[in-house]
């Protein structure tokens, strides 16, 4: 008899499971679903039995199988809809799915399996009836803590999921002594996910609050899936595989759980906003227009007055008002001294000698750097066309943001404080609460104490009115509209712009004319939510060896797709950055109606070579 075994690691190209001989003291003991221990290159390695065999298996006689070395654990260790829920991320996501179990499953010790239960799971299920996920626009936190107290029950497992850690004490005092909770976000301790996934596991009546990798947990009796702030970029996983977006991971745990999926937010994403329209999705609640008042400056006005400071004049009349304990939060989404140099007798900007895009300059350490293919160097004083040395700074951003605040007196009692990936913050801003002006790009976001904000103002509006990428204007249409939220009704918000015509500022206070605008525009390029998308990226120290294999690849694509209704290949493009740690990038981006994209996804993971990236449902299309 041989073994099928899973290992719970990173699995070789095109490999799914290994095969091992079963000896014959276990072979009345071994069943598919348990968990073993076998050898692996020189060391002992855990796996999950995928399936056995009992036929002969004709291999060439250069290949001796290795023999299984124990049973961990005699019973089934994951219900079969866990089974099947985590080879479904596997096959869309094209990641081993080895790899799915290490990253689902807790640091397993001896004690581990000594207090597990042993409880076995059924092998055969009963095919779940899905439900329709329902949007849920709501208005307020009461709004959002009694529709929580309303749906879930004590006596089932239940699941909300928020986007950053620093929201799960807020959701958890709703809940408190109300219904038996757990908290799971990405620092909790092996120890306590060793327990928590126990708990899970054993079928305890949990409510679980944490973030988007508490999907992974193995549910037993899993009822409802509350995703709350659910337009939040947050939770897509775009930095290492599985690159998942939670909404897309949660259906598909409902498809094998038969789990009711809620999507709660006061500011639906543009995909949930259209599918509830669509009747795809059931909804519930209004949009609720923003009825504060707020001050647009229009940044033209400021430049005839020769004022080219990213603070607007009357940004900084506001500022100088504030009383000594205020505090304020200028939010910029750009780190450095400015967006890039140019020659201020030539016109010209500085680029390049890369990628042929402009450099930016950053104040601080004193560097030019090229945030497409990220190339850095020391600054150079002079115009590479012109030689003249009257550079100038256009697109500012925290530094010079800084720098301003800094040469203004009136602002010397503030403390000021900036925060980007340059200068990360550690420890708890809370104690900052009095008398500070913080700088910051989006890492500032989930850390501002935003009770004790009096003025907020967002400087350049104008980054995502005009980017290429599809999804930036909605976030910064998110952005805006939580942070009306996230104040107080008496915070002054100041929003900084060239375009003050622009539909967004008008549909602050008729939320649908942005939806309306925004599905107009994304139907004309067949953008997400009229199509789905997925984005591959291939990295290689050779530009033109990465070119060709991109071209050969879309060759393989436009073949498989080439009877598949509304598909389209692009590319090679270049990504941005385009050169980085000394690798060119380049993707391809594949388009695919929304009738059959998830069974066709699977089909083109299989002739991806392993070496290129896979993101379906991309947050971006050219950025990696």
């Amino acid at each position: 008899m041989r073994a099928q075994i899973i290992l719970f690691r990173r699995m070789p190209p095109n490999i799914s499971y290994f095969d091992y001989l079963v000896p014959e003291n276990l072979q009345k003991k071994i069943k598919p679903g348990q968990l073993v221990k076998v050898p692996f290159r020189n060391k002992e390695e855990f796996g999950l039995v995928y399936s056995l065999e009992q036929d002969s298996l004709k291999l060439k006689s250069s290949i001796k199988l290795r023999t299984l070395n124990s049973i961990c654990f005699e019973n089934s260790f994951l219900t079969k809809q866990i089974s099947d829920f985590y080879k479904e991320l596997s096959e869309f996501y094209a990641t081993d799915l080895g790899f799915i179990y290490k990253f689902s499953f807790p640091a397993f010790t001896k004690k581990f399996f000594n207090e597990l239960s042993p409880t076995d799971f059924p092998e055969i299920y009963s095919i779940v009836k899905n439900t329709k996920p329902t949007v849920i626009t709501t208005s307020d936190i009461e709004t959002v803590s009694s529709f929580i107290l309303k749906q879930l029950s004590p006596k089932k497992q239940n699941l909300i999921l928020v986007p950053e850690k620093n929201s799960l004490d807020e959701i958890a005092s709703i809940l408190k002594n109300k219904f038996p909770i757990e908290l799971l976000s990405s620092d909790i301790t092996d120890k306590n996910s060793a327990k928590l996934w126990k708990k899970i596991r054993q079928n305890e009546n949990l409510t679980i609050v944490g973030t988007r990798k508490a999907l992974f947990l193995p549910w037993t009796n899993l009822q409802k899936i509350l995703i709350l702030d659910e337009g939040n970029e947050n939770y897509k996983s775009w930095d290492m595989a599985p690159r998942y977006h939670t909404k897309d991971a949660a259906m598909l745990l409902s498809k094998f759980t038969g789990a009711q999926v809620y999507l709660l937010s006061h500011t639906p994403s543009i995909s949930s906003y259209h599918f509830a329209q669509q009747s795809s999705y059931l909804s519930s609640g209004n949009l609720t227009p923003l009825n504060r008042a707020f001050t647009l400056v229009d940044l033209n006005l400021e430049k005839q007055a020769k004022n080219y400071s990213p603070l607007s004049y009357q940004l900084i009349d506001l500022l100088q008002d504030l009383q000594p304990s205020d505090s304020a939060f200028l939010y910029i989404n750009k780190k450095g001294s400015a967006g890039y140099l140019f020659c201020g007798d030539c016109k010209k900007p500085v680029i390049c000698n890369i990628c042929g895009r402009p450099l930016s300059y950053f104040g601080v350490k004193k560097e030019i750097r090229c945030n497409f293919c990220q190339t850095n160097k020391p600054l150079i004083g002079q115009c590479l066309n012109c030689h003249s040395y009257n550079l100038k700074m256009r697109n500012p951003g925290t530094e010079s943001v800084e720098k301003e605040l800094s040469k203004l007196p009136e602002l010397s009692k503030f403390k000021i404080i900036r925060i980007d990936s340059e200068n990360e913050i550690e420890g708890d801003l809370k104690s900052n609460n009095s008398g500070t002006i913080f700088v910051g790009t989006e890492l500032a976001w989930s850390i501002i104490p935003w009770q004790n904000i009096k003025l907020l103002g967002f400087l350049d509006t104008d980054r995502s009115l005009l980017s290429s990428e599809y999804k930036n204007l909605e976030n910064l249409w998110q952005k805006i509209r939580d942070s009306f939220y996230k104040t107080s009704p008496h915070t002054t918000v100041v929003l900084q712009t060239s375009h003050p015509d622009h539909y967004l500022f008008s549909a602050l206070k008729e939320p649908d004319i942005f939806y309306q605008n925004q599905l107009k525009e994304r139907s004309f390029f067949q953008y997400p939510p009229f199509n789905y998308w997925l984005k591959l990226a291939i990295f290689s120290p050779n530009a033109n060896l990465a070119i060709k294999e991109a071209g050969i690849l879309k060759n393989r694509l436009e073949d498989l797709t080439k009877t598949v209704k509304n598909a389209k290949i692009s590319g090679p493009h270049q990504a941005i950055p385009y050169f980085q740690k000394g690798n060119y990038r380049y993707i391809l981006l594949v388009r695919l109606g929304y009738e059959n994209y998830h069974t066709v996804i699977k089909e083109i993971n299989k002739i991806i070579p392993k070496n290129w990236k896979v993101d379906p449902n991309p947050s971006t299309l050219f950025s990696v």
